[in-house]
């Protein structure tokens, strides 16, 4: 279900505004939320040019924006507000300081994981840093940002703020994969003309890989004779134990193959030789994975559960993260149904065309616009 539309951008007033912004922190290479707050705001910063943008902490991506050159403590942030007479400050999931500074204050909420479930993070910190400081800045917010009616929907009932408080503003696609005969090639060094189904995520507990594990084996007993592999793709996170896990499957661990963390060259091989994705987790915020495979054009097996349904609409095949049966059926409705993986290959293009940073920039500047 999508979100009320709000005044379509073209038909509200021009108002020039000086405008904050909190990143969260530094990464190595940049990806998930980063690669989201790096796209949503250089779009922002493109449709909304009038306005005057500051970095008030470190502008470690890159922002062509004003910063503040100082390390600077609370005390100085609130004198960078007021020297450049901010109107409004946009935290992108960092918490607010506490001020006597009169301004407007957005908060941007990717996902409330580490309130949910405990199991899923990998610092006992976490859950404080979510339970009391960003839960402070979301009852000091003016307006929070969900991204995804999911999301809108934890921060309501985790942080009890009023839903005239929370909007939902999606992501878009950043695909710069190039799906060309030498990238096809590239990916051939991890497999070679072997039909297997491909995952893509970090190695972390949340991202349920030994459910998707273990629903290929169930898949693979069901049909002893099948020949298609499980390829998981990408960077080993804090879920150490997987790699003990897999030693335990016994005869089925040759099926399976990881390829670690891959470029955008030779994922786009493997986008391109793989008959379909699965992405199964417990819990996302949004999905950017699956709104990716979709862009590829291929068919999708996800999870039944939090914002997936909002971002795979009717264009993917769902199965419960709980249950193995359910995602071993998943596998086989599309190793075996060709004429279904071509059916949701037409429809993943056309979803993934839905969700763009140009319309999500455009939104949060009425949100700018409403509030000052």
């Amino acid at each position: 279900m999508f979100h009320d539309a709000l005044v379509p951008f073209v038909e509200r007033r021009i108002i020039k505004m000086n405008i904050g912004m909190c990143f969260s922190s530094r990464e190595e290479n940049i990806s998930g939320i980063n690669r989201v707050i790096l796209n949503s705001v250089n779009e922002i910063l493109k449709i909304a040019p009038q306005n005057n943008y500051y970095a008030i902490e470190e502008n470690y991506l890159k922002f062509p924006i004003k910063e503040n050159e100082k390390n600077i403590n609370d005390i100085q942030k609130e004198e960078f507000c007021r020297e450049n007479k901010l109107d409004i400050i946009h935290s992108y999931f960092r918490p607010f300081w506490e001020s006597e500074y009169a301004c407007k204050r957005v908060l941007t909420i990717y996902d409330l994981t580490t309130l949910i479930n405990r199991e899923w993070i990998m610092k006992e910190s976490m859950y404080d840093f979510f339970d009391k400081r960003i839960r402070k800045s979301a009852e000091i917010s003016d307006i929070i940002i969900a991204i995804s009616e999911s999301t809108k929907r934890d921060v309501i009932n985790y942080y009890k703020i009023p839903e005239e408080r929370v909007k939902v503003v999606y992501p878009g696609l950043d695909l710069k994969l190039e799906f060309t005969e030498e990238n096809f090639e590239l990916a051939g060094k991890y497999i070679h003309n072997e039909e297997y189904i491909l995952s893509v995520c970090t190695l972390e507990p949340r991202k349920n890989l030994r459910g998707l594990i273990n629903g290929f084996i169930q898949f693979k007993m069901m049909h002893p004779d099948s020949e298609v592999k499980l390829v998981l793709t990408g960077k080993m996170g804090w879920d150490k134990g997987l790699l003990s896990f897999l030693d335990g499957v016994g005869t089925y661990k040759k099926d399976i193959i990881l390829t670690g963390f891959v470029s955008d060259n030779e994922l786009a091989g493997l986008y391109m030789r793989a008959l379909a994705i699965a992405y199964v987790p417990f819990y996302e915020g949004f999905g950017l994975p699956i709104l990716e495979a979709m862009a590829a054009g291929k068919a999708v097996i996800t999870s039944d559960t939090s914002s997936m349904p909002e971002v795979g609409g009717e264009a993917v095949v769902y199965s419960s993260p709980y249950d193995i049966d359910s995602i071993a059926n998943a596998i086989e409705k599309l190793v075996y149904n060709s004429a279904l993986r071509a059916e949701l290959e037409k429809k993943a293009k056309e979803q993934a065309k839905i969700f763009s940073y140009n319309k999500a920039a455009k939104e949060i500047v009425e949100i700018y616009n409403q509030i000052v």
